[in-house]
Formats: structure tokens, sequence, C-alpha cells
């Protein structure tokens, strides 16, 4: 019932995913924030009202949580709507004049971009964390929670690199698009010295300050949260010189979708993680 439910919700967000993208095509990333923030506010309200029975609803349990999302995701689809529809930077999109005139040229150019982004995000992201999860399981609970905690990390540390990614590839795409290619590298380079000042600074939080970082997220208070908490220390350091090289792949991968250059990306991610990373982590065990 809970999948259901939540089933519900891809519509809303497939809607809303795009209208990001419009929002950044027109310079307008502040939408993004307020529409998300609130979508946040929305699902921790309803799941609160929901899933736990306050404010006179009946205490639905998982159901109720379920049901939040779809009930929030379809308030930020209704905003992306009316912003699309009445804001005077759309009125240059013909949206309705040719939907049902569109190219199949047009729909292959989309499927050809874009296919080899969402193998990747399934294949390459999330596949290799549910098999580093099925690994680490067999290995025991405490480094599970270790991985987790700098998954969770790493998540944060990353949000500047990927923002900065999804603003580059519009950037440099509509800059080749007007044949401006000294403008496009512009981007480009700009993106990179981005990623590289902001890595650096996190990578020197991770290696001199990471009982700081660990303690964020997680106080010990027993024995085994104490194992979790001084592992977490010891492969922040670590992490600390690969955050960087994370942040320069996610900026070169965004600039070559910009280049309309996806294929490159599925193939290094998918050989380096299930090539050589998850062997090298199984031989471990």
């Amino acid at each position: 019932q809970f999948t259901t439910l939540l089933s519900f919700a891809v519509l809303p967000v497939v809607v809303a995913l795009v209208s990001q993208q419009l929002a950044l095509l027109i310079d307008r990333p502040k939408f993004i924030f307020i529409f998300g923030l609130g979508t946040v506010i929305l699902i921790v309200f309803f799941s609160y009202m929901l899933g736990m029975g306050h404010l006179g609803s009946p205490k639905m349990g998982l159901k109720g949580l379920g049901l939040a999302i779809p009930i929030a995701a379809s308030f930020e689809c209704l905003c992306w709507i009316l912003l699309i529809s009445f804001h005077p930077q759309f009125r240059n999109f013909p949206f309705r004049k040719k939907l049902l005139s569109i190219k199949s040229s047009e729909i292959a150019d989309i499927l050809r971009i874009g296919l080899p982004l969402g193998i990747k995000q399934i294949i390459a992201i999330n596949g290799v964390i549910w098999a580093f999860t099925l690994i680490l399981g067999k290995i025991g609970t405490i480094d599970l929670a270790v991985f987790q905690v700098l998954l969770a990390l790493f998540t944060i540390f990353a949000a500047i690199p990927n923002g900065v990614s999804r603003v580059v590839a519009i950037k440099v795409g509509k800059q080749l698009g007007a044949l401006r290619l000294a403008v496009a590298r512009q981007y480009s380079n700009a993106s990179f010295l981005i990623a590289c000042a902001v890595t650096v600074l996190i990578g020197l939080l991770m290696l001199f300050a990471p009982h700081q970082l660990i303690g964020l997220l997680l106080t010990p208070i027993n024995h085994e949260e104490q194992q979790v908490f001084q592992m977490a220390v010891t492969l922040l350091r670590f992490s600390g010189v690969a955050i960087l090289a994370t942040a320069l792949m996610i900026i070169g991968y965004s600039v070559l979708a910009g280049f309309k250059d996806t294929l490159f990306t599925l193939i290094a991610e998918v050989g380096c993680f299930w090539g050589i990373s998850l062997p090298r982590a199984n031989s471990g065990l």
C-alpha cells in the first residue's frame, strides 16, 4: 500500500524536475529553492498529521507517510505549472502551440542524451550504493553504519558541485546553440574553479576537523557507536582527498552534457565503479 500511494508522486516529481531545468534556463534558480523548501515543509507537516494521527487526522502509520509525499509533490507541481503559465519570461516559450508538433528527430535527440544519464543514475550511482551496502552488510553492522554516516556527509558536501553542474550544463548548451564556443569554454572553466575552491575547503575540513564533522551526525553514547565514530573519523580523512576528484568529475560530466555527450559519462562510471571499485571491495571479504 505504501508503494502504491508513493507511485502517485511519480508524475508530479517528473513535471517538477523538468520545470526546474526551465527555471535554470531563464536564470531563476530561486524558484527551485522556494518550491523545494515548501515541498519539504509540506512532507514533514502531512507526515506528522497523517502518519502520527495529529490535528484531528486518523493515525495512518506508514500509509500516511506514503500519502504525504504525493500531496506535497502535487503542490510543487501545481506551483510550477502556475509559474510557467504566468511568469513573463516564459511568454517566449510556445509550450501550448508546439506541444503536438514535436518532431521525431527532437524526441530522438532527447532520448540519445537523456537515456545514458538515466541509466548511469540507476546502475553507476544507485546500483553502486546498493551493492556497497550489501557488501558491508556481510562484514557487519558497524561497517554498514560507518558507510551510511560517510554517505550522508558526502551527499551534503556534493550539494554545491551538483548545483553548479546543473547550471553549467544549461549555460554551455545555450552558448553552443548560439555558436559562442569561447563563452561556453569560459563557463566551463569558471565551474571547474568554483568546484576546486569549494572542495579544497571541504577537503581541508575533512582532513583537520573530522571529529567535528562526524559529530554533526553522530554523538556516541555506547561502545558500538564509539567504534562507528572512530572508524568514520579515520575514513573521513582519506575521503578528504577523494572529494576534490568527485567534484571535478561531477562538473566535467555536466560540461560534456552541455556538449550533448552523455555516453562517455555512462561508460566511465560503469567501468570505474563496477569494473574496479566493486570487485576490489568484494575481493576483500
